[in-house]
């Protein structure tokens, strides 16, 4: 019988290799792109499509914006994970 071998992130995860910084970036268009219904509408009219779909329940920028502290807090205990100092993890 042939064993599941679970992986830790640390074995997964290529710090220099990964997508990352590409998600970031899609994900900084998204709030732009979001806000972008706003300015050219007004405030009355300026929902983005997602908004209408979801009548108002959420928006495109805010799931975006969601996601992004997904990803930045995946980062941040990386990092500390890295870190064998809290106070060095603290300063950097």
């Amino acid at each position: 019988m042939k064993e599941n071998k679970i992986s830790t992130i640390e074995q997964v995860y290529n710090q220099k290799d990964n997508f990352f910084d590409f998600l970031r970036f899609v994900l900084a268009i998204a709030v732009i792109f979001s806000h972008s219904f706003i300015l050219l509408k007004g405030q009355s009219n300026g929902e983005d499509p997602l908004a209408s779909i979801s009548n108002n329940q959420i928006s495109i920028g805010t799931l975006a914006v969601n996601c992004f502290f997904v990803v930045s807090g995946f980062l941040i205990m990386q990092s500390l994970t890295l870190n064998n100092s809290y106070i060095k993890f603290g300063l950097t």
